[in-house]
């Protein structure tokens, strides 16, 4: 986010998809040049971030349209960006969290290692103790792509957008949908919530991903 081709495919991505939320992870933007850049980028919109728990940087940078949802930000950490939102075409409410977090599963990476860390496994018990499941999605299978024009490439699904039962039952046909990558190396990933009056984004630019060096 600190090189301008970056703020400009953020700024594409919410308009050609016509976002409500937009939220970009691992920005490493300095708190002294946070706000210029969100109003360059955000425009018109409200907009936070986590940086005053960052060492090097707001991680999370979270934009909303005003005129389409109220956002309320419940906590934060250096890690996650917790939410309240209550959409304003048909009263509907949920929660939301915006975090930096690993892969899944084993199968979420092209080579590497075939065991399950720490770090895998403790992600893995908080997604079935709160019910999560990946939403129905179509698009890009690996997200992110670290030196795609090189024969020592990488690809990972390190972003997911992921919601419970009560989700799924109350916002009917959301989808998720992951685009072909463009200055960044991770996929945009979209999540579409229909609503009474018609089809919304009310999407993330990435949701849960963690930074590979």
């Amino acid at each position: 986010m600190n090189q301008s081709p970056k703020q400009n495919e953020v700024r594409q991505v919410i308009v050609e998809n016509q976002l409500s939320i937009c939220a970009t992870l691992e920005s490493h933007v300095s708190n002294s040049r946070l706000q210029e850049l969100c109003m360059r980028v955000f425009k018109g919109w409200d907009w936070t971030s986590n940086g005053s728990f960052c060492s090097s940087g707001s991680r999370i940078i979270l934009g909303w349209n005003v005129e389409a949802v109220d956002l309320n930000v419940i906590a934060m950490t250096d890690q996650v960006v917790h939410t309240f939102n209550r959409f304003k075409a048909d009263k509907k409410e949920l929660f939301c969290s915006f975090v930096l977090i690993i892969a899944l599963n084993l199968e979420d990476k092209v080579e590497g290692s075939s065991i399950i860390d720490i770090a895998m496994r403790e992600f893995k018990e908080c997604a079935d103790a709160n019910e999560l499941v990946d939403i129905n999605r179509s698009g890009l299978q690996f997200t992110w792509s670290q030196k795609p024009r090189g024969l020592d490439g990488t690809l990972r699904k390190i972003d997911r957008i992921m919601a419970n039962l009560r989700f799924l039952d109350s916002f009917a046909g959301a989808h998720a949908i992951f685009q072909p990558y463009r200055v960044s190396d991770h996929s945009p990933a979209i999540l579409h919530i229909p609503t009474m009056c018609a089809e919304k984004a009310f999407s993330e630019y990435a949701v849960l991903r963690r930074e590979y060096s």
